[in-house]
C-alpha cells in the first residue's frame, strides 16, 4: 500500500504499508529498512515524532496520527516505522510512513495506517525515525 497524504505547513506523506511475513509476523521493520536504504546521513529522530491514540478506519484497520516536529536547522524528510502492539508491546502490525520537507522550527501531521484488522486494546509505538 502506498498513498500520498498532504501533511501540515505544505508537508508531502508517502505512506509505504507493511506486508505481513510468512508465519504471521509483519513486514514493518523490512519496509522501514527498505525506506532508509538509499539515505546517506540520516539522524535518529524518534525524539521528533509523537504517535496519538489509535482509532479503527472506515476499513476495519488500525489507523494513528502522527505529529512530526523538525527541531533542526533546516528542511528534513522523515522516514518512520509505527509498531502497532497489544497490552503486553507484542507486535501486531506495523507500517512505514515518509514525511517530507517538514521546514526548520514547523510540524507536520500524517496517518499512520495498519495493514489488518486488529481486535482488542491496540497502542501505537514508534520504533524507528530517521530525518535527513
Amino acid at each position: 500500500m502506498v498513498g500520498l497524504l498532504l501533511g501540515g505547513r505544505g508537508a508531502l506523506v508517502r505512506e509505504v504499508g507493511a506486508a505481513p511475513l510468512a508465519g504471521g509476523g509483519v513486514g514493518g521493520l523490512a519496509q522501514f529498512q527498505q525506506g532508509v536504504a538509499g539515505i546517506k546521513g540520516g539522524l535518529d529522530a524518534k525524539g521528533d515524532v509523537t504517535a496519538g491514540a489509535v482509532t479503527t478506519g472506515s476499513d476495519g484497520k488500525a489507523q494513528v496520527p502522527l505529529t512530526v516536529t523538525n527541531h533542526g536547522q533546516q528542511s528534513y524528510r522523515y522516514v518512520i516505522q509505527l509498531n502497532f502492539t497489544d497490552e503486553s508491546g507484542k507486535v501486531l502490525d506495523a507500517t512505514a510512513v515518509t514525511v517530507q520537507d517538514v521546514a526548520a522550527g514547523q510540524s507536520a501531521q500524517a496517518t499512520a495506517h495498519g495493514n489488518r484488522e486488529l481486535t482488542g486494546t491496540v497502542k501505537a509505538e514508534v520504533a524507528n525515525a530517521v530525518r535527513y
